[in-house]
């Protein structure tokens, strides 16, 4: 064999070996891309956090220290009927569904009962700082959720062992997060032609118009009017109390809105109804709890 013939089979040897090792290398990148019955590591226990969840969930029920609540899958979408049957986020219930179907337990933290609020996962029916969370379709009891320090940990409800988790949950503790108050389409910055607030017995107290001279006072009645939040809803069954007024907006395309405003429990709240509004379906029958900020100059 020549020196040339020598060289051509050493080539050729070396490039069926690089051919190998980069096959070799795909291979393992496609089997680390498989679906979420693939462990992310070696330090997952073997159990699924969820392990009996085999498709989406009628109801994921949420239970907290001072508070019950549930994301529900009704015919017309994910809403939570502890608050009026308000519809919830989509983008949220996603997140939700995702952790649900993904979670993994990873390394063991402690197992002393005593230590689990240091993790949030103190049981909340003993008033712990742990969320449970239940799929009242499945026969578990249900798993206690917490973080710290940003890292997610994880037990099963009826089990004092804890772990680490491979997967970070949505907010738990805000029912009022999951839902989407967007969709009810306040007008934002929408030019305003008329401003008028009566009081409880009906009486106008103040009209205002654009293009009037404005007192500072007026003028954060205007903002006000436009960049308001709402943070929380409930039935208007719930309202007890007698309104605290009216704040009625009629803006220059000639639609109208108007807040019927109460006091319940140190917040404000308020009735919305009028054309301004794309989907009266969201706001009747129901009243939204106002930013304290906001509400303040909305007040007669």
């Amino acid at each position: 064999m020549t020196i040339v013939e020598t060289q051509t089979r050493e080539r050729k040897i070396f490039l069926a070996a690089l051919i190998g090792l980069v096959l070799l290398a795909l291979v393992n990148w496609l089997a680390s891309r498989a679906g979420p019955e693939t462990r992310p590591d070696a330090e997952l226990t073997g159990e699924r956090v969820f392990s009996e969840t085999f498709q989406t969930p009628r109801i994921i029920a949420i239970t907290l220290a001072d508070e019950t609540y549930s994301l529900e899958n009704s015919e017309q979408g994910w809403i939570m009927p502890e608050r009026a049957g308000f519809p919830i986020e989509a983008g949220k219930v996603t997140a939700m569904l995702t952790a649900i179907e993904t979670a993994w337990f990873m390394e063991p933290r402690t197992a002393l009962s005593a230590r689990h609020e240091l993790l949030g996962l103190g049981h909340p029916d003993t008033g712990g700082n742990g969320a449970l969370v239940r799929l009242p379709d499945t026969d578990t009891e249900g798993v206690i959720l917490g973080v710290r320090e940003d890292n997610p940990f994880g037990r099963q409800a009826g089990d004092d062992q804890s772990y680490r988790l491979s997967t970070s949950f949505p907010a738990l503790h805000s029912p009022a997060w999951w839902l989407d108050f967007d969709a009810i389409g306040l007008p934002r910055f929408r030019q305003i032609a008329q401003v008028e607030v009566t009081g409880p017995d009906g009486d106008t107290l103040s009209e205002l118009r654009a293009g009037d001279p404005l007192s500072m006072d007026e003028e954060a009645l205007f903002f006000a009017s436009q960049t308001v939040q709402i943070l929380d809803v409930m039935g208007n069954e719930q309202i007890n109390s007698p309104s605290l007024g009216e704040h009625s907006l009629v803006y220059q395309d000639g639609t109208e809105l108007s807040f019927t405003l109460y006091q319940h429990q140190r917040g404000i709240w308020a009735v919305l109804s009028g054309s301004a509004l794309p989907k009266s379906e969201l706001t009747e029958g129901r009243v939204f709890r106002l930013d304290p900020i906001g509400a303040s100059e909305l007040l007669p």
